[in-house]
């Protein structure tokens, strides 16, 4: 308890403070809530884009878009579909710019063999973009890619290697940037106490005349998370590279395990580190946040997080050349009055939905296998919430599910006759049942409204007409954050129809 209540005085602290300071240059962290980690950062144009890990879930790699590295909109996603060579676990992408030509490179799982490095490339950072293949795939893959190049003009390509000299390596590119030649270069392994055997999420930069690599070292993700950034500088791209020895961005009193970000100017002279982290009352590490911490350079060189090597809080923003965008926030309410799916819904991979939009209604299709269920998701960035869709229950059982970690579902279908609950991943269990229209009718033949009310995370209970059908469910959460989904099982081409879907956190 002592502990909460600190995290909650510099909370309160900072939200007293941050009013104090212009409202459009001032940011209170995280600037981006929900499980979006890895984010990397263009700044293009009057704006800046960013695009973060999207691990099994489709469309791969959300695109988000700000005017002041502070409020952001989720505009779109880079790929639709995988790549072919790609079979899962889509993360660590890259954006970059040369020329004409918008690049954005990804870690995936391939078929048959270790992680491979691939690229997808657009005209313009929006989109659309396209799947150019395999850049990189050593024997023993490769991950976190990040092109960069250097004061010759030659493309080059930082990445994480696996064997006996784990680490940071460089390879060259070609002019394309769509494959790499030549021998790799060792950048740096692991070697300090705190890196805890793990060097990786690499950013080479170039200032006054040397490159600095910033680096992730330590655990990331399931607790207790000890995350923290570190820089090594060399005088060549190639090196040697010669580490500071203790960590330059680590916890702060109310942020946590910060890591896996980009350097990014603001077009002002100032600079800026958008990262991933948890807020210390996440205990489990469920979502790992936007956050922006503000890079100065110290007299000798080295480059400086926020004011004491600590996430701030809260603090003066980046100066804006135009209004923000809105902010969002946890709840949603979804209408379906356009004609297509809005950027933030998902699926799972090896799993795209046949959905149709249009007149206040989703129609979502089953699947060919009588038993699996087709879903469409929306990520909640809440720990509790409650969710309620109207379902008008066609040719297939419709439901309203909580997906959690390892794609594992808890959810309300209705069937010909019954409301009942299952769990599951591919296939499902039933947990309880009641028949339609019980108690006095309560539940109509024509829409039905489903609800989940999901508390701290953890437990899921559903009703149906405000009846509640079975007891708590446990949501299966381990390590990544909740979704809502709209689900549909039965023969092929069987359907359903969805109104209004309304999340509340």
């Amino acid at each position: 308890m002592p502990a909460v209540r600190a995290v909650l005085v510099v909370l309160l602290a900072a939200l007293a403070i941050a009013p104090a300071t212009a409202a459009a240059a001032s940011y209170v962290n995280p600037v981006v809530d929900g499980d979006l980690p890895d984010p990397t950062v263009l700044r293009d144009g009057d704006g800046f884009w960013a695009v973060t890990t999207s691990k099994d879930w489709l469309p791969a790699f959300p695109l988000l878009f700000s005017r002041d590295l502070v409020h952001w909109e989720r505009v779109g996603a880079v790929l639709d579909d995988p790549p072919a060579w790609a079979r899962r676990a889509f993360w660590a992408p890259e954006i970059a710019r040369w020329g004409g030509v918008v690049r954005v490179y990804f870690a995936a799982a391939r078929f048959g063999g270790p992680p491979c490095i691939g690229v997808a490339t657009a005209r313009t950072p929006a989109g659309p973009y396209r799947s150019r293949g395999i850049v990189h795939c050593p024997t023993r893959g490769a991950i976190d890619p990040y092109p960069v190049t250097d004061e010759a003009g030659q493309r080059w390509l930082v990445y994480k290697g696996f064997g006996a000299r784990r680490g940071i390596w460089l390879r060259r590119l070609t002019e394309d940037g769509l494959r790499t030649f030549g021998p790799a270069t060792w950048l740096l392994e692991p070697a300090e106490p705190w890196e805890e055997a793990t060097t990786e999420g690499a950013n080479l930069v170039r200032h006054d005349g040397r490159w600095y690599l910033l680096y992730s070292g330590g655990h990331c993700c399931s607790p207790p998370c000890t995350y923290a950034v570190g820089v090594a500088r060399a005088d060549a791209i190639t090196g040697p590279y010669v580490r500071a020895v203790a960590p330059s961005l680590i916890s702060s009193e109310a942020l946590k395990c910060p890591g896996h970000g980009t350097l990014v100017g603001d077009g002002r002279g100032g600079d800026w580190y958008l990262h991933h982290g948890y807020p210390v009352a996440d205990e489990r590490n469920v979502r790992r946040r936007i956050l922006l911490t503000p890079v100065s350079w110290s007299p000798d060189g080295w480059p400086v997080f926020g004011a004491d090597g600590t996430v701030p809080v809260a603090g003066p923003g980046p100066p804006e050349d135009a209004a923000a965008l809105p902010g969002g926030g946890a709840g949603f309410t979804e209408d379906f009055a356009g004609s297509r799916l809005g950027p933030a819904w998902e699926w799972p991979v090896r799993a795209k939905p046949h959905v149709a939009v249009g007149g206040g209604e989703l129609r979502l299709r089953a699947p060919a296998a009588p038993d699996r269920r087709r879903l469409v998701a929306r990520q909640v960035a809440a720990a509790s919430f409650t969710a309620r869709a109207v379902v008008r229950p066609g040719s297939c059982n419709a439901g309203l599910a909580v997906v959690g970690f390892d794609d594992v579902a808890t959810g309300i279908e209705v069937t010909d006759s019954r409301l009942r609950v299952w769990r599951g991943r591919r296939t499902a269990r039933m947990i309880a049942g009641t028949p339609r229209g019980a108690g006095g009718g309560a539940v109509a033949e024509e829409a039905i409204e489903l609800t989940a009310t999901v508390t701290d995370g953890r437990t899921v209970t559903f009703a149906a007409g405000g009846r509640p059908v079975g007891p708590p469910v446990p949501t299966g959460q381990r390590g990544d954050a909740l979704r809502v989904a709209l689900t549909c099982t039965g023969p092929r081409g069987a359907q359903a129809t969805f109104g209004q879907l309304r999340v509340v956190a």
